[in-house]
């Protein structure tokens, strides 16, 4: 009995070994970075593009810093005339890399900030809009699109700077 205990040993501490190697390092590609947990405690510090060492029990999230674009199409946008006016919407967006920590912590993943924050966001501001325009055929003139496109962006980027997501552009097309 024995001598299956001295037989085991050493291929359990090579197991060990192996694990330990293979989870001691991360690599983040371009423009992306990482969130690391250790035991459900969120690290300060993302981990940026490259090679690291690390310690083997953290837990990663990767974050996708690129630019994003999200498009909502045959949303219904009321005028003051109470009629509807159908119209696809896309805001292009990309996420502060320096506030992946706490988007981690407040929303989740980066489709979960989208679900969560930018869709009601979007809806809301564009109802809004919606209502400074007096007949729905007024969405053609590029006069009314224009002050749409820079009060949607104006109004995102105020509330989405602070969950760290830079709103570059937001564009309206095939208004009915």
């Amino acid at each position: 009995m024995n001598l299956n205990i001295k037989a085991v040993l050493p291929v359990i501490v090579l197991i060990v070994v192996v694990w330990l190697g293979m989870n001691s390092y991360t690599t983040v590609p371009a423009g992306h970075n990482k969130v690391a947990t250790l035991f459900g405690e969120i690290q300060d510090e993302p981990l940026k593009e490259g090679f690291h060492i690390v310690n083997p029990l953290l837990k990663f999230y990767a974050y996708d810093l690129r630019v994003h674009t999200e498009t909502w199409t045959k949303v219904q946008v009321p005028s003051q005339d109470k009629l509807k006016t159908s119209m696809d919407i896309s805001v292009t967006y990309r996420i502060n890399p320096s506030y992946t920590p706490s988007m981690l912590k407040e929303t989740g993943s980066l489709a979960d900030a989208i679900v969560k924050l930018l869709t009601p966001k979007v809806r809301s501001l564009l109802r809004e809009a919606g209502k400074t325009v007096e007949q729905s055929q007024d969405f053609y003139l590029d006069n009314i699109q224009q002050q749409l496109q820079l009060y949607m962006e104006a109004g995102l980027t105020e509330y989405m700077s602070n969950k760290g997501m830079i709103v570059e552009a937001v564009l309206f097309r095939d208004i009915t």
